[in-house]
């Protein structure tokens, strides 16, 4: 059974989080500050770390830290409360997976707990392959299926993991995110037009609009193409989708705190802090992401080797 550690020092919210995630079939271990999740890692790692970020002593900044240090395979979520929006920026810097703003956690603790699991999980079991590869780059047609984003997400983990030798799982998992929340924008919000705000509403209204598109050819029937390129230093990625597009100029910042607690925005949020450069086309149905491995590609290596494939 999956073992989750909340980190809660509130005996009311340790109660709301450690119910929900029972109830979906996952093991709790519910303790109060950041010293005695330290201490629980250190006995025994859970598979996903679930913190508040505010806590006296070792507080979920610091927990962020020393755990992406210590433990880089386990996964930590954060729960924001409403004006904490600059620390937690600092946190998906330091290594946090994703982030739950407070006032939505009985809505989607479940979701993005799977979501970052997925991810995980993925990375961890995924064989290397293409090891001697120069240059690679893959195209796909993905339509609008989102049972195959896992699979593309744990290939593009698997080739950052082959061709840069001193790839962190960390960084793995950032990028894994990033191409997750871009893949859903580009299916939901481009190919479907289903529009972000109704999330605002609630995740029922928002749910339901998406079945209704999917069921609709008009909608349907759009593709999503997927480029990544592995470069000597770099990665590239670029998702184009077949939507109306729509003004990039009217995007709220992804960047400002302020906007890290709205429903709506959070892929573009996650993308902006785990990328080091996001740019959409002038129609807004391209998004091209790239991510510096600086220091992580082993270039003696691939220069040593003979009969290289560039693809």
């Amino acid at each position: 059974m999956t073992y989750v550690l909340i980190v809660e020092d509130s005996p009311d919210q340790a109660l709301v989080m450690s119910g929900l995630l029972e109830e979906a079939g996952y093991s709790c271990q519910v303790v109060t500050g950041g010293r005695e999740a330290l201490a629980a890692l250190e006995m025994s790692p859970p598979d996903i770390v679930v913190t508040d970020l505010v806590m006296p002593e070792v507080d979920g900044l610091k927990l962020v830290e020393v755990t992406t240090e210590r433990y880089p395979t386990v996964p930590v979520i954060l729960v924001t409360a409403y004006g904490s929006g600059e620390v937690a920026v600092r946190a998906l810097k330091k290594g946090a997976a994703s982030y739950i703003p407070k006032r939505r956690l009985v809505a989607v603790l479940v979701s993005t707990v799977e979501d970052v699991l997925s991810v995980s999980r993925e990375r961890v079991v995924q064989l290397r392959t293409l090891d001697f590869l120069v240059e690679s780059r893959f195209r796909f047609s993905l339509g609008n299926d989102q049972e195959v984003i896992a699979g593309v997400v744990s290939f593009i983990q698997d080739q950052l993991r082959s061709r840069y030798a001193t790839c962190t799982e960390n960084t793995c998992l950032h990028v894994g995110m990033a191409v997750r929340e871009a893949l859903r924008n580009a299916m939901h919000h481009g190919n479907l037009e289903v529009e972000s705000t109704l999330r605002e509403v609630s995740s029922g209204a928002y749910d339901e609009k998406v079945s209704e598109r999917l069921a609709d050819g008009t909608y349907a029937d759009r593709d999503v193409e997927l480029t990544v390129t592995f470069e000597s230093d770099e990665f590239h990625c670029i998702i184009r989708d077949e939507g109306s597009g729509f003004d990039p100029s009217l995007v709220p910042d992804p960047t400002d705190p302020e906007n890290l607690m709205r429903a709506s925005g959070r892929g573009l949020y996650l993308i902006s802090a785990f990328m080091d450069q996001m740019k959409f086309n002038s129609v807004g149905n391209e998004i091209s992401m790239t991510k510096r491995m600086r220091g992580e590609a082993d270039s003696a290596k691939r220069a040593s080797n003979a009969g290289r494939t560039v693809v």
